[in-house]
């Protein structure tokens, strides 16, 4: 059994009562991360169960406020008490939780429940080893949705107007013909390029919430830089170099990755399996679709 190391700072006195706290500081390059609300910790484990989930909980919800009733009823009835750290809290944190799976489309309100769960679990290095691979899954299939979701508009407009596509096509081509999974950094390039076809092209975004898509678009934008940073996170992964602090700055870049297309709480993903025109004798034409909410 490998020995555990206790990773900690220099104890820091409270402002307000004096009191010592311990806490965990992470450098990564140039950014320092602070992780609050650890106790104790090593790099064979973490020995608080709530620690994962917090960042990303508190953002995601304050983010799909605006889209959502029931999520400002939620946050309006926190007590003042827990106002600021309503987060550590169980009670509010679960709930929270339970409305961001509910309100985030399908695909990705069912990776955010899956991620919460893998953040109940017990502290192990096979907890550390599923956070990390669910982070990575949840950010690789928001890029998949958004390119998806920009190629479906562009492909309505140009077999109308037999346009040619003002953007990179060679970023663009390999979604249609790679014969393997493209990398999150291939799907990341490939978003930027549609992104500036549409501002180019002066085309109308499938998604009205998105009001400056240069800021998905722009190299020196936080969307930009958290999703190289997880995907630098993917290259650690990959080579098993992997540590449990790695988890809190995933948990970090992604949350500033979905904050920044929270407007994808707005939406169903529907999946349509039929359109049918019927013309009644006594009545007016009407289209009948059959489709499913997924």
């Amino acid at each position: 059994m490998k020995k555990e190391e206790k990773a900690t700072e220099p104890p820091r006195k409270s402002s307000k009562t004096g009191t010592v706290k311990e806490g965990i500081v992470i450098q990564e390059a140039e950014k320092i991360y602070n992780i609050e609300h650890i106790e104790t910790a090593n790099f064979g484990f973490v020995a608080s169960d709530k620690v994962f989930n917090q960042v990303l909980t508190k953002e995601l919800l304050l983010a799909i406020r605006p889209y959502h009733k029931d999520v400002d009823d939620f946050i309006k009835k926190i007590p003042k008490k827990f106002s600021d750290t309503w987060e550590v809290e169980k009670t509010y944190s679960n709930q929270a939780k339970s409305l961001i799976e509910e309100h985030f489309v399908w695909v990705l309100g069912w990776q955010l429940r899956r991620l919460f769960a893998i953040g109940n679990k017990t502290a192990s290095p096979e907890q550390t080893d599923d956070y990390l691979d669910q982070c990575l899954l949840t950010f690789k299939l928001t890029l998949q949705l958004i390119n998806f979701s920009l190629l479906s508009q562009l492909w309505d407009i140009f077999k109308v107007k037999k346009k040619s596509l003002a953007s990179d096509k060679s970023v663009i081509d390999p979604i249609f013909s790679s014969e393997v999974e493209l990398r999150p950094d291939q799907l990341v390039a490939c978003m930027a390029a549609l992104l500036n076809a549409f501002l180019k092209d002066k085309i109308t975004l499938p998604f009205k919430e998105l009001k400056n898509p240069k800021e998905l678009a722009d190299p020196k934008g936080s969307f930009l830089n958290a999703c190289k940073g997880l995907d630098e996170i993917r290259e650690i992964y990959s080579q098993s170099k992997h540590k449990p602090e790695h988890c809190f700055i995933a948990e970090e870049h992604l949350a500033t990755v979905l904050t920044s297309v929270a407007f994808l709480s707005n939406y169903q993903l529907v999946s349509m399996k039929k359109i049918e025109y019927e013309w009644p004798r006594n009545n007016d034409p009407r289209y009948i679709r059959d489709f499913n909410i997924l």
